[in-house]
């Protein structure tokens, strides 16, 4: 069975991983889907949780679990093309960007395009039931946590971000000597000046956008490696094309963002 390509059109949410989302704008993307003619699942019978995924050309007979039934996924239609790039593949590799956000002098944060179908839509959910359809991302890396309060892991609130920010400085307690050369103290000195000054510094924006300083040893929370890696190369500000600014343009609405909506024109 060949791959199948497609560009499968979907709906976006009204805000960037917005906390209860709403399509009210009318905003979409698309994508080229190159995958899977079909999917092989294996599912629990109980729960109805996926416990496998393999593309049909690659499977080949084996025993099944007990506890699980052999179904299927074919990219017949946007939805279900969406699912399988999300469960096993078929899209392109998930472009990263700078993004304009924060103080001046502090380096700028960097996210996964947020107009990519995995950027939107949970993967927890399919896992959990995959004939069920799509449901939007609620809150950063966290969706689908049993109990939890969406909104308070996107957000992070203002406690979290001190907690992190005295474990840093606690961490870094012992990094300044009085017989270190100077210019290496000083450097110590600012970064720990900076966590002092958090989340004040960082006031105008989501805190689930703030970047804690990088030390100067290199420790920081800035998930991607600039430019260091093939497979993480990040799309800086100004290197975007008219395309980059269309992708970014889904963050527009979220005050605390220096991403206007005129230069996305």
């Amino acid at each position: 069975m060949a791959k199948v390509q497609r560009t499968v059109t979907f709906e976006m949410p009204d805000e960037y991983e917005q906390e209860v989302p709403t399509t009210t704008m009318g905003k979409t993307s698309t994508i080229e889907y190159d995958g899977p003619g079909q999917l092989i699942l294996w599912v629990d019978k109980e729960s109805q949780d996926i416990e496998q995924t393999w593309d049909k050309d690659d499977y080949t007979e084996r025993p099944v679990p007990l506890n699980c039934e052999v179904k299927t996924i074919d990219p017949d239609s946007d939805e279900n093309c969406i699912k399988i790039g999300i469960l096993f593949g078929g899209f392109p590799q998930r472009l990263l960007y700078e993004i304009r956000v924060g103080p001046a002098d502090e380096m700028n944060r960097v996210i996964a395009d947020p107009s990519d179908p995995r950027s939107i839509f949970s993967e927890n959910d399919i896992v959990d039931d995959y004939t069920k359809p799509l449901v939007f991302r609620q809150g950063a890396n966290f969706d689908g946590v049993t109990g939890a309060d969406p909104g308070a892991f996107r957000r992070r609130d203002d406690d979290f971000i001190r907690d992190v920010r005295n474990g840093k400085l606690e961490t870094s307690d012992s990094s300044i000597a009085e017989d270190m050369p100077a210019d290496v103290k000083a450097e110590w000195e600012t970064y720990r000046q900076k966590l002092r000054d958090l989340p004040v510094t960082w006031a105008a924006v989501p805190n689930h956008l703030i970047s804690f300083p990088v030390a100067p040893d290199g420790e920081g929370d800035d998930p991607y490696v600039r430019n260091e890696d093939p497979y993480h190369e990040v799309i800086l500000v100004e290197a975007r094309t008219a395309a980059d600014n269309d992708a970014i343009g889904q963050l527009v609405p979220i005050s605390g963002i220096d991403e206007e909506a005129s230069d996305l024109k």
